[in-house]
């Protein structure tokens, strides 16, 4: 009998252990449980950055009634000791977060309601089950002065008699610098094109009339703020023919003033028009005083380089036309050869 009633102790000791391992494991089951997503995203990760702007995320798991977020901020970081100092904003929130349908943080407040150390409490409304929610930390937080991994930072959700609901530990970083610099170069751009190396009149000069030459194109583009310059000389200030010895020689002078052609006279003028003004670019194309003459006029040529025509900026093509015009005396030595050849040059001004 009495070793029956030792077995029946052992038996009820073991019970009782047994029981009190079961009844220590109970306290586990009041703990917060982790977020089903949770993350915080420093807008400036570079040390000492002072009001950071902090974005903080969140996807809850469990079923309560939500009246307050706390956010903890791991040492080295400066927690603003007045809740007031420490403001919110859902304002420009992204609309998704790392494959996340981002919401807005239900009635956030403007500010901290408590600040304890590194802890700040904001109040809130409650949230829903799978819904991921976030909102702005606006200022009261600043970077810590040295750069670091693995900065363990706390996320929490309280009933507003701070019965924990959700909680999570994420990670931020501190760098020495956030920022990367970058730099282009755009070349200086100039091109400058003759429509064709010849040109011809259009007809056999003539005493009673003006006859003009096809044209020559100049077409020029710059990406030069102060724009263009074009250039023009001739060989010979006239049309000089080998078989007879004769010239039709240019009229008038330099003088930033047109000469007008007088038929049975000896003429040989330039005529510089404006084919296109591009609309692209900043520049305005003027002609040069002596060279913007007319159907029956035209500037004197000159053996030395003369301006004919500018941009004022820059261009993706702007069009020049050079155009000589000529009449003759009556008794000019006929001949099929006068000719005079035209060096046109220019430049970009940046």
């Amino acid at each position: 009998m009495i070793i029956n009633k030792h077995k029946r102790f052992k038996i009820y000791f073991i019970a009782v252990v047994v029981g009190l391992t079961v009844v220590g494991g109970l306290p586990s089951l009041t703990n917060a449980a982790n977020f089903t997503a949770a993350s915080m995203r420093l807008n400036r990760m570079k040390v000492s950055i002072a009001n950071n702007q902090v974005l903080v995320v969140a996807k809850p798991i469990t079923a309560g009634t939500e009246g307050k977020v706390v956010v903890t901020f791991s040492s080295g970081f400066g927690v603003d000791s007045t809740p007031a100092n420490i403001t919110t904003s859902v304002s420009g929130l992204p609309s998704t977060y790392g494959g996340l349908a981002l919401s807005a943080w239900p009635t956030i407040s403007a500010a901290a309601s408590a600040v304890d150390s590194k802890t700040v409490t904001f109040t809130c409304g409650d949230l829903s089950v799978g819904t991921a929610y976030g909102f702005f930390i606006t200022a009261g937080i600043t970077n810590p002065s040295g750069a670091g991994n693995n900065l363990v930072q706390t996320i929490a959700t309280k009933t507003a008699a701070d019965a924990a609901i959700d909680s999570s530990q994420v990670a931020v970083a501190i760098i020495t610098d956030d920022e990367v610099v970058i730099t282009a170069t755009v070349p200086p751009i100039f091109s400058f094109a003759l429509g064709a190396n010849s040109d011809s009149f259009t007809a056999n000069l003539s005493s009673s009339g003006v006859v003009s030459t096809n044209g020559v194109t100049v077409t020029i583009g710059t990406n030069g703020t102060n724009g263009w310059i074009a250039w023009l000389k001739s060989a010979n200030a006239a049309l000089n023919s080998a078989t007879t010895s004769q010239a039709i020689a240019t009229q008038g002078t330099v003088d930033d003033a047109c000469t007008t052609l007088v038929n049975n006279n000896d003429y040989y003028q330039l005529d510089t028009n404006i084919t296109t003004d591009s609309a692209v670019g900043s520049g305005t194309v003027a002609i040069a005083d002596e060279y913007d003459c007319g159907a029956s006029a035209g500037g004197t040529f000159s053996t030395a380089f003369q301006e004919i025509a500018t941009g004022s900026g820059t261009t993706d093509g702007d069009v020049i036309t050079l155009v000589a015009r000529a009449t003759i005396s009556a008794i000019k030595a006929a001949a099929a050869d006068y000719t005079d050849t035209w060096t046109v040059i220019g430049a970009a001004n940046f």
